[in-house]
């Protein structure tokens, strides 16, 4: 197997995982017209501990999830 294909096969791997946890920890709720109250800005999840990094009417920042009940 080249270089190549196994740095694809990394890369292909590391996105499923990534995707995986987002899917464990919620999803984004819908926006709503007002700003989240006591939001803090963020730019990933990792910023946000329990809570989520969310695009809001203010611009990103941490709220909590909403669940799908999917994994």
């Amino acid at each position: 197997m080249s270089v190549a294909v196994r740095a694809a096969l990394l890369c292909a791997c590391a996105l499923l995982l990534q995707q995986a946890s987002a899917e464990l920890r919620g999803r984004c709720p819908a926006q709503e017209s007002a700003c989240p109250a006591r939001a803090t800005p963020c730019s990933t999840d990792d910023e946000c501990g329990e809570k989520i990094c969310c695009s809001t009417t203010c611009g990103r920042a941490c709220v909590d999830p909403l669940f799908t009940g999917k994994l």
